[in-house]
């Protein structure tokens, strides 16, 4: 026996601590769908599950009131500089206050270094999913213009509708429209940045915004 068919052999796990198991590794509970089936039942479970986070929501009735929203969050924040991924929703929202529209870079229309994300106080962005069971927002690298958008500044703001709420994770990664686009990797966020890894103290913002905020629209 070679030195190589040695280690192999000492790295093979011995068959008397090989299970057996039919159950996924993973906790199938969040990947299942929510036992809540009607949109406002959705709507209550994840508003539920996104506050107990520290997430802000509102739900809005119009793309104006859905202005009025962005408007009080941007007095909310130290700094003037506010930078908002270009998507149909957003167009959409700023076309009812224009004067809104003004006090947003356009990332589409802005060449930044990473380290300059960290600048603006807001980085708005739409999301594709929002999950019921675990109040958490799906977020393709397509939609959210690099991740940077959404990690770097210290708020940050995501629009979305009541249609693009879905009853768990399996229901979001198994859409079409998911899978669709060209796009290298999705994120899920659940609540603002965290970490409790220092003497069991939960930090909000460690790894990324200290905010995290929700817009809901009705469709």
């Amino acid at each position: 026996m070679s030195s190589r068919d040695r280690i192999l052999q000492n790295l093979q796990v011995p068959n008397s601590l090989k299970k057996e198991s039919s159950q996924p590794f993973q906790d199938s509970s969040i990947y299942s769908d929510y036992p809540e089936k009607t949109k406002e039942e959705l709507i209550e479970a994840f508003r539920a599950h996104f506050l107990a986070l520290n997430g802000e929501f509102f739900h809005v009735r119009s793309k104006e009131e859905a202005a009025e929203r962005v408007a009080e969050l941007l007095h909310s924040v130290e700094g003037n500089r506010y930078l908002v991924d270009s998507n149909p929703l957003c167009r959409d929202i700023f076309s009812s206050v224009p004067e809104l529209e003004k006090q947003f870079d356009d990332i589409t229309k802005t060449s930044l270094e990473a380290m300059e994300f960290a600048e603006y106080s807001i980085g708005l962005t739409s999301a594709d999913f929002l999950v019921a069971r675990t109040g958490s927002i799906v977020l393709r690298s397509s939609i959210a213009a690099g991740r940077r958008l959404s990690v770097l500044p210290p708020l940050h703001i995501v629009v979305a509708t009541v249609e693009q709420i879905v009853p768990s994770l399996d229901a979001a990664l198994q859409n079409s429209e998911f899978r669709n686009g060209e796009w290298s990797y999705g994120t899920i966020i659940t609540g603002p940045s965290r970490t409790s890894d220092i003497e069991k103290i939960l930090v909000l913002g460690a790894h990324g915004p200290k905010r995290l905020a929700l817009i809901l629209l009705d469709a």
